[in-house]
C-alpha cells in the first residue's frame, strides 16, 4: 500500500488513522511503502511548519518580556533553544518510525530516470503537459506505484485525481481518496473484525463506544470543552473537500492557495458520534461530524470568479486588487468537520459499567482518561 503526499500530509505518524493502518501493518494484513519523494516533502514541511510557529512564539515571549511581564532573555534563549532541538528531531524521529516492520522507504535512486524523462518531453504519465517540470515529484511517486504494482497488488491512497488517472491505467492497482474509504474496503474491513475479534472484550467496548449513551457524553464533552479548539483550527486545501461545482472552475490548486477556518458551530445538536476503532494498546478513537459554517479563501488565476456558477457567485465576493497577479474569492459556505477523538488509558479489563463511569468524567481532573483532538478535513456543501 502507498500513501500519496496529500494523504500523509494530513495522516501523520500520530494520528489515529496511522495507527489503525499500522496495525493492519504489523498484524501482516498490509505492507506500507512510502515514496522517498513523499518522505521528504512531508519532512520539510513540518520542519517548515514548526520553524514558522517557533518564530510566532519567540515573538510573543519577547513582547512579554519587553514589557517585563514574564520572563527575561535567558528565558527566551531557552525556550529557543528547546523548540530548534525538537525541529531538529523531526528527520530522525521519522525514520525511526518508518524503520517498523512492514515498512518499506522507496529509494529515489531506484527511481527509472529515463521513463520519466521521456514523459516529461511528451506530456505523458504524470506530467499534465510536456516539460511541466512541477510534476517531477508526482512522476517520481508514479514511478513508485509502477514498480510496487508489478509485483503485489498495490492500493494507493490520493487525492489528486490525476494521479487517480494514472493508476486506472496500471494492472493491479487500486485507488482509495483516503485512509477511511481504504478500511471500508471489504477485504480490509474484514481483517480488521477478524484482528477485533481475537479478543471478545475489544469488541465489547467497541460496541459501548458506539451506543447512544456514550455519543451524548462525548457531544457534552465537545460542547463543554473543544468548541474553541476546533474553531482556532486553520484548515489548507490539502484537508478540504471543495465541491465539484466550484472545484472544477478555479484551475489548478495548490495547499496554500485555499485556506478555511470554521466561523461557528452552526448547531450544537448537530455533532454525530459514530465509528469506534481500536488503535491497539489501551487507545480507541471515534470518529466526529459537526455541522459548521466555514470562513473559506482562495486565491485563483485572474479571471475564475466570473467563470462561477451563479450560485456561488452570489454567496463568494472577490477582492478588487488581486494579490501576486491572483484573485481572492472569499466567503462563507456551509459543509462539515470529519473528526476524531482519540482516548487513551482504557483498560481493556474494566468491565462496562466502570468504563461508562470513566467516560463521563471526560475533559474533568477525577477522569483517569486522555483525550486528543484530531481535526481531520472540511467538507464544503454543493448550492
Amino acid at each position: 500500500m502507498i500513501l500519496d503526499t496529500n494523504i500523509f500530509h494530513n495522516a501523520r505518524t500520530d494520528t489515529s488513522g496511522m495507527q489503525m493502518l499500522l496495525r493492519l501493518v504489523k498484524s501482516g494484513c498490509l505492507q506500507l511503502v512510502i515514496s522517498e519523494v513523499v518522505a521528504r516533502e512531508y519532512i520539510t514541511k513540518r520542519i517548515s511548519e514548526s520553524e514558522i510557529s517557533k518564530d510566532k512564539i519567540l515573538s510573543e515571549s519577547k513582547k512579554l518580556k519587553n514589557t517585563k511581564v514574564f520572563g527575561n532573555e535567558y528565558h527566551v534563549s531557552n525556550l529557543d533553544r528547546s523548540i530548534s532541538e525538537a525541529i531538529q528531531k523531526i528527520e530522525t524521529e521519522f525514520y525511526e518510525w518508518a524503520s517498523q516492520d512492514g515498512i518499506e522507504i522507496y529509494k529515489i535512486k531506484n527511481t527509472l530516470i529515463e521513463e520519466i524523462f521521456d514523459d516529461y518531453f511528451i506530456g505523458k504519465g504524470a506530467f499534465k503537459k510536456s516539460k511541466s517540470r512541477d510534476d517531477f515529484p508526482d512522476a517520481v511517486i508514479l514511478d513508485c506505484i509502477k514498480r510496487v504494482s508489478l509485483d503485489f497488488k498495490t492500493s494507493v491512497i490520493t487525492k489528486d485525481q490525476h494521479l487517480v488517472i494514472c493508476c486506472n491505467d496500471l494492472d493491479g492497482v487500486k485507488t482509495f481518496n483516503s485512509l477511511d474509504s481504504l478500511f471500508e474496503e471489504v477485504d480490509i474491513g474484514q481483517a480488521i473484525i477478524q484482528l477485533d475479534s481475537q479478543d471478545g472484550r475489544i469488541n465489547g467496548i467497541l460496541n459501548m463506544l458506539e451506543s447512544s449513551s456514550v455519543s451524548v457524553e462525548v457531544e457534552e464533552y465537545i460542547k463543554e470543552f473543544k468548541i474553541e479548539e476546533y474553531l482556532e483550527k486553520q484548515f489548507y486545501y490539502n484537508s478540504i473537500s471543495l465541491p465539484f461545482g466550484l472545484k472544477n472552475e478555479l484551475g489548478s490548486l495548490s495547499n496554500d492557495s485555499v485556506q478555511a477556518v470554521i466561523s461557528e458551530i452552526s448547531d450544537f445538536g448537530s455533532i454525530y458520534v459514530s465509528k469506534a476503532k481500536y488503535l491497539g494498546g489501551d487507545r480507541f478513537s471515534l470518529s466526529i461530524n459537526i455541522d459548521c459554517l466555514f470562513d473559506l479563501h482562495m486565491f485563483v488565476a485572474e479571471g475564475r470568479y466570473e467563470m462561477l456558477d451563479y450560485s456561488y457567485r452570489k454567496e463568494l465576493n472577490r477582492e478588487e486588487l488581486l494579490v501576486d497577479g491572483e484573485e481572492h474569492i472569499y466567503g462563507f459556505l456551509k459543509g462539515n468537520l470529519e473528526s476524531s477523538i482519540l482516548l487513551s488509558g482504557i483498560d481493556l479489563n474494566l468491565n462496562h459499567h466502570a468504563l461508562e463511569a470513566h467516560l463521563s468524567y471526560l475533559g474533568q481532573d477525577k477522569c483517569v482518561l486522555s483525550v486528543d483532538i484530531e481535526s481531520d478535513q472540511i467538507i464544503i456543501d454543493d448550492l
